[in-house]
């Protein structure tokens, strides 16, 4: 059975997150290793939809580093 059946990470999450650094919410440092994580997470096993909405996470965490 492939792992890509058993990501923990929901989309709804996902999308929660890109809203935040898109809107400039303030995070935490902590809280933006957990977006990465989960984003990496789904990138990796996720569905279809959840590894397209994990690679703008990842586009939106590095944007927000530079």
């Amino acid at each position: 059975m492939s792992d890509r059946n058993h990501c923990n990470v929901k989309r709804s999450d996902l999308r929660l997150f890109l809203q935040a650094l898109r809107n400039r919410w303030p995070v935490t440092e902590k809280q933006l290793a957990d977006m990465q994580s989960a984003a990496m997470e789904a990138a990796l096993t996720g569905s279809d939809r959840q590894r397209e909405t994990a690679k703008l996470l990842l586009e939106a965490l590095a944007e927000r580093s530079q």
